[in-house]
């Protein structure tokens, strides 16, 4: 993936990640699903387990969101190298 690509996919990686919806989205479903693990029964272990794996999924968007910033900030960073080597020649 080019460097501009990066830089585009990270400003929008970066306004989910600060968007009042979606992390108040993401923070309810956390809740929702330590809740689950805490109130079931003894005997719903597949319950707690699906509960287990939802909350996995849930960080791996909010790392995987990090990700893609930092991946195009040093994006950002190549590109601005890159114009200031091009104009000083």
């Amino acid at each position: 993936m080019d460097d501009q690509k990066l830089v585009m996919l990270a400003e929008q990686a970066r306004k989910l990640a600060v968007d009042a919806v979606f992390t108040q989205a993401l923070e309810e479903s956390k809740k929702e699903q330590l809740n689950i693990i805490a109130q079931s029964a003894p005997e719903k272990f597949e319950e707690r387990e699906a509960a287990y794996h939802m909350l996995r999924a849930l960080s791996k968007i909010h790392t995987q969101l990090t990700v893609v910033q930092n991946r195009g900030e040093a994006a950002k960073q190549r590109v601005a190298k890159a114009k200031k080597d091009g104009s000083s020649k």
